[in-house]
């Protein structure tokens, strides 16, 4: 078997990016041009202590104030089409009375920026 063949055998066998994003232990959100989240994580539901269908039918700024550090890099990587990390970001969420330090990485994904 050639190496090329090698490659596409194990490519078959390769879990799809559902799978892979499904499986990382860190919260993952997927949000829109408007905010609306599209795509999570189980991570995203633990973290955000809701299940993954009433994440998709919301904004991010119903679970995060829409003043927060984090709303402001999602804006920034969305309008320059960057990358963006963010350090021990003290994050407030709506539905507890506490911040959270996180790590942020925020990233343009698609062709254009309404993705």
């Amino acid at each position: 078997m050639s190496s090329l063949e090698t490659f596409f055998a194990a490519a078959a066998e390769a879990p799809d990016a559902a799978q892979v994003m499904e499986s990382l232990p860190l919260p993952l959100i997927v949000v829109d041009a408007e905010n609306r989240i599209s795509c999570t994580n189980a991570a995203a539901e633990d973290f955000f202590r809701i299940g993954s269908a009433k994440l998709r039918r919301s904004r991010l700024e119903r679970f995060i104030p829409a003043d927060s550090p984090l709303i402001a890099l999602v804006r920034r990587a969305r309008e320059k089409m960057i990358s963006v990390n963010e350090y021990a970001l003290n994050l407030d969420l709506v539905h507890m009375r506490r911040g959270v330090l996180i790590d942020v990485h925020v990233k343009p994904v698609g062709r254009n920026t309404n993705s």
